[in-house]
């Protein structure tokens, strides 16, 4: 099991609970952007994501700096 925290796209952030099964099928590959989804739980009044898939986003090459 792992514990992750990722930013929205207004800057905000957010835990998330990635368990076994989904973390060996869609593992966390470092730093980056990741689409994830899964649902949203309340423990001891605080929300985070229980991930049930995700995936790295791939960025763009700069062409600046070619």
């Amino acid at each position: 099991m792992k514990f992750g925290t990722f930013f929205d796209a207004e800057g905000d952030f957010f835990d998330t609970v990635h368990f076994p099964a989904s973390l060996k099928k869609y593992p966390l590959r470092g730093e980056g952007l990741y689409l994830l989804e899964g649902k949203v739980v309340v423990d001891f009044g605080f929300p985070s994501l229980e991930v049930s898939r995700c995936g790295k986003i791939g960025l763009k090459k700069d062409p600046r700096s070619e």
